[in-house]
């Protein structure tokens, strides 16, 4: 066993190690094609970039997940076996309220007003404004169900034998039971109440699944719920939905070989769709026709219409969902698909990036080029041939003329003829043409392809550019045999039929009007390095992709956007805002903007390519993007819906909550300084991935400081006196910016000395032989004032500087949660993939993993102690001392008066040096003293006083302490201006004790 140990341990080290280096998250046929389609290009893979998990280990009280839903601030909630979870983009935390029923959390929802609705199996509670509310009528009752019915004007919740209907009147909320009278199983012996499973509202009628009377409907009165006689008649229902037109869906228990999915416009004649699905538990929809279902045993399936487009489970998604059970099924506002299993959430994004192998062979999977007919079938040019498909997922086809080939470029003439640019020379309709006429030879590479003033013309690499006309070929550049590399013409590019720019490999570029070729001296630059694509046009400029970097020439001006890159090609998006680049390292998005420049973001293998390593892009007719790679071509849509942004933390002398930011925030004199610390939430954005941009404006409207980094903290210090406006953005991976956020801050001027300059008046007309006493005077406090004020700038150095540590301290701890234990976390799971012969190797490596992650846990709650904002400053000194105490060395009692926190004047970043003063001393108690027992009081009143006392042995502090523990007593002490001291007591032992002076103005120090 020890041996076993010794080799896993070195093992998740390495991989601990790199965790933290990396973070330092068909109609067309113009010519025949072969009727074999690769077995690679049927099966589509799916990456494990689309799926994530938010379970037991990622902080989820359970993994039993029963519900989700999403606020308008887009944070995630989770309904899980043992309570209430929330995820805002970056951590999950349990949420524990007085106001929240215990036990299970059955369902959510959210209501038009943004208001979270919560169900539990003791009763139904609302969230509000930011606080949670107990709907006291439900209080003991099972809350299974919840619906928005807005033709009501209500909310309806239901659950064993119950159902009750929630309307908001002025600023109560009242509660009807409907029907009076519970709901009861038809002929159970004895009388048992009826599990309402689901609701929904159908033509004005509400109703009601159950798990064993089928459909109900509330009749007349809201007095009684009538059965629903429809054929077939599903006894067993688990979920009613209804779809963005209008269809009422149905999902119920089933046979393993049938289905449980209805569509029941007519509720008393349901039409069973698809099949295999089993029993269906639950259903949701997105906004463009696609809905997903899940299952009880089967997974989950994804229909657009009536049509089954895919299946995932545990099997066929390598582990991205991790169980094949189920529970509940949400779309959220970005179309990211959330499962809830009874083995934690998992996320499904079906527009991330999705990979296809074009054939089984590697060389056929290298992409060199692709091209969209008008008709909208997309080509693929590789090393080893030329493939077809069309623009929605299908298989690829491989055309018979091109086996072996390599394919440069393709184009379309406007008599709809394919041109398609190979290693061997120039193919219309699949047909090789001859070369010009004064060679014998055909073999051409043609390079690239472009239809200019009604003729075609052909970039032959080695040879010049030809001109194809009424099918004769004709060499129009270079016209003399001059430098040779003229007749290296690596790529052309057609601007409005005006201009036919032409790219070489040593030569840089040319232009051709129609009548002759000329150069552009700006564009000398490019003479360096191969031109392997031009695009854009005169308004937004004119881009090139080089060897040696991406280039714009605009305004008479070139400038490198990507100087180092290895650019493969170029293309700008349908409404010009942005440009996308294949490169080696990656496909790059670019987008200029007026106040920060040009914005960059790359999707290279750890966003779900195969490869780094792109030769072409292509943005599709349908919106979305083909990118090829030399591993194959991927499929990605760009993300349509902005990221939210919202002040997580303000920071003066003082924290602000961001319900000030609506009237502004005045910072009184000498504070110079605010701190503006944002985060963005978007489902399909890690939070690594954003962008943050600030701005911050004088009372003018100048921007005095600007800055724009993926840190989403913004530092406003020094500044002079005035009147200033801060806005906020974020850019997704998509560089998408979210909405601004907006406040303005003021920052006071110094108050003039009224009192100083009254008394020099008045000694000056009194007693002017006293002058030169008074210009002293003034000399005296002149420096007076300056020394105060540099004493007053030294302690908010000090302090700052010690709020930062905090929070450098507290980004170190976010981090190892976020990335490190995340990494870990995949560890696990790969831990449950080991075959049985070596599961006890599989225990012991989950045992490591889970230590280490236990103890990152612990380092991460040193270096960012969340008890302060958590429980209070009291109850976090009595929890450091349960800490210490439960190694089982000493007992404990801690003393405070119960209005201790209401009347604690003492600000956060004074806490928090006391709290650290405090795990100082209990430490050295604990490792030093023996003590059997231990005793902690704080009182407040009127200064702030901690007293530690122990009954082991005396202690003396040196006067010249070699350790670290004194010093950062005595350094924080200091800091905070408190006095410390240790005494022996009668009965053996030391009293430590801290005093810390409260002055009048307790909200500085």
């Amino acid at each position: 066993m020890n041996k076993v140990k010794n080799k896993i341990r070195p093992f998740i080290c390495c991989v601990f190690a790199a965790a933290l280096l990396q973070f330092s998250f068909f109609k067309l046929d113009v010519f025949s094609q072969t009727e074999k389609t690769s077995e690679s290009s049927q099966n589509f893979s799916r990456n494990l970039h689309q799926w994530g998990a938010i379970n037991l280990f990622s902080g989820l009280p359970s993994d039993r997940v029963h519900a989700i839903a999403q606020d308008a601030n887009g944070v995630l909630w989770f309904g899980t076996e043992r309570g209430l979870a929330r995820y805002d983009g970056r951590r999950v935390q349990t949420v524990i309220d007085e106001n929240l029923p215990v036990g299970s959390v059955l369902s959510l929802e959210t209501d038009n007003l943004g208001a979270l609705w919560i169900g539990t199996e003791t009763g139904g509670a609302r969230f509000v404004n930011g606080e949670f509310q107990l709907i006291e009528k439900t209080v003991g009752k099972v809350i299974s169900s919840i619906l928005i019915a807005p033709e009501r004007e209500s909310v309806i919740l239901a659950g064993n034998g119950q159902i009750f209907e929630c309307r908001q009147i002025e600023n109560n909320l009242e509660v009807q039971a409907i029907p009076n009278q519970p709901i009861l199983v038809a002929d159970s012996e004895p009388k048992q109440l009826a599990q309402i499973t689901s609701l929904a509202i159908s033509q004005n009628i509400l109703l009601a699944g159950t798990n064993r009377r089928g459909l109900l409907h509330l009749e007349a009165n809201n007095e009684v719920l009538g059965e629903v006689m429809s054929r077939p008649r599903p006894f067993f229902v688990n979920v009613l939905a209804k779809d963005t037109n209008g269809n009422l869906w149905l999902g119920a228990q089933a046979r393993a070989n049938e289905s449980g999915l209805f569509i029941a416009n007519d509720i008393y004649r349901p039409e069973k769709i698809g099949a295999g699905l089993g029993t269906v538990t639950a259903l949701d929809f997105d906004n463009d026709g696609n809905f997903y279902i899940g299952t009880a045993e089967r997974g989950a399936f994804h229909f657009r219409g009536r049509q089954q487009l895919e299946n995932f489970t545990f099997e066929n998604t390598a582990g991205g969902l991790r169980s094949n059970n189920i529970l509940t099924v949400f779309v959220d506002r970005e179309s990211v698909v959330w499962f809830g299993t009874d083995r934690g959430a998992f996320r499904y994004d079906p527009n991330a990036p999705r990979s296809e192998q074009i054939s089984s062979d590697p060389q056929s999977n290298f992409v060199r080029t692709l091209f969209q007919m008008r008709t909208g079938l997309v080509f693929a040019g590789t090393n080893r041939g030329l493939f077809s498909a069309p623009e929605i997922n299908q298989p690829w086809h491989e055309n018979r003329n091109f086996i072996g080939k390599t394919i440069f470029g393709v184009a379309e003439t406007d008599a709809e003829q394919l041109l398609v640019g190979t290693a061997s020379g120039l193919f219309v309709n699949g047909v090789l043409q001859s070369a010009s006429l004064d060679r014998k030879q055909t073999n051409d590479s043609v390079r690239a392809i472009r239809q200019f003033q009604n003729k075609i013309y052909l970039a032959i690499f080695n040879r010049g550019l030809e001109e194809v006309e009424n099918n004769s070929r004709t060499i129009v550049f270079p016209v003399n045999d001059v430098d040779p590399g003229l007749r290296e013409v690596t790529s052309l590019y057609v601007e409005n039929d005006k201009k036919l720019w032409v790219g070489t490999a040593r030569n840089g570029v040319f232009l051709f009007d129609g009548n002759g070729f000329f150069q552009d001296p700006a564009l000398e630059k490019l003479k360096i390095a191969i031109v392997r694509a031009i695009n854009g046009n005169e308004e937004t400029g004119i881009w090139f992709a080089t060897e040696k970097g991406l280039f714009i020439y605009q305004n008479g001006k070139l400038e490198a956007v990507l100087p180092d890159a290895n650019a493969r090609s170029v293309y700008l998006e349908k409404e010009q805002t942005g440009i996308w680049s294949a490169t080696s390292t990656g496909l790059f998005h670019i987008k200029f903007n007026q106040e920060f420049g040009w914005l960059v973001s790359r999707l290279e293998v750890e966003q779900g390519l195969p490869s780094a390593n792109i030769f072409a892009v292509l943005p599709l007719a349908n919106g979305g993007l083909m990118i090829g790679t030399n591993r194959g071509v991927v499929r990605y849509n760009s993300n349509p819906v902005k990221p939210l942004l919202i002040p997580t933390r303000i920071l003066s002398q003082k924290l602000h909550a961001p319900e000030e930011l609506k009237n502004g925030i005045n910072l009184d004199y000498p504070q110079t300084s605010l701190a503006l610390e944002v985060t963005a939430i978007s489902s399909r954005t890690f939070p690594e991935q954003f962008q943050y941009a600030f701005l911050l404006r004088d009372g003018s409207g100048v921007v005095v400081r600007k800055k724009i980094s993926n840190d989403a903290q913004f530092l406003m210090e020094n500044l002079k006196p005035g009147n200033y406006q801060v806005e906020a953005l974020a850019f997704n991976q998509d560089l998408l910016s979210s909405e601004p956020l907006i406040f303005n801050f003021s920052i006071a001027k110094s108050p003039f000395p009224w009192t100083s300059v009254s008394l020099g008046v008045l000694l000056a007309l009194a007693l002017v032989a006293l002058c030169w006493a008074v210009i002293e005077r003034r000399r005296i406090a002149r420096a007076g004032r300056q020394l105060t004020a540099v004493n007053r700038e030294l302690v908010t150095a000090r302090f700052d500087l010690a709020n930062e540590a905090e929070r450098t301290s507290r980004r170190i701890a976010r981090d190892l949660h976020d990335q490190t234990l995340a990494d870990l976390r995949h560890l696990l799971m790969l831990t449950d993939k080991i075959d049985d012969g070596v599961n006890e190797q599989a225990a012991i490596i989950r045992s490591e993993i889970e230590t280490v992650s236990s103890e990152i846990r612990r380092i991460c709650e040193d270096l960012s102690p969340s008890v302060l904002e958590n429980i209070g400053f009291a109850a976090a000194l009595e929890w450091a001392l349960q800490q210490s105490a439960a190694t089982g060395k000493f007992s404990y009692e801690f003393h405070a008066d119960e209005d201790f926190e209401d009347n604690l004047k003492l600000p956060p970043n004074v806490q928090i040096q006391i709290y650290r003063i405090a795990q100082e001393v209990i430490q050295n108690i604990s490792r030093h003293a023996k003590a059997s027992h231990l005793r902690a009081a704080v009182i407040n009143t009127p200064d702030f006083v901690l007293t530690i006392e122990d009954d082991g042995r005396e202690f003396e502090p040196p006067i010249h302490a070699k350790g670290r523990g004194l010093a950062n007593i005595r350094a924080r002490a200091s800091l905070i201006e408190a006095e410390i001291s240790w005494a022996g007591r009668l009965d053996g032992g030391t009293i430590f004790t801290l005093r810390k002076f409260i002055s009048v103005d307790s909200h500085t120090v």
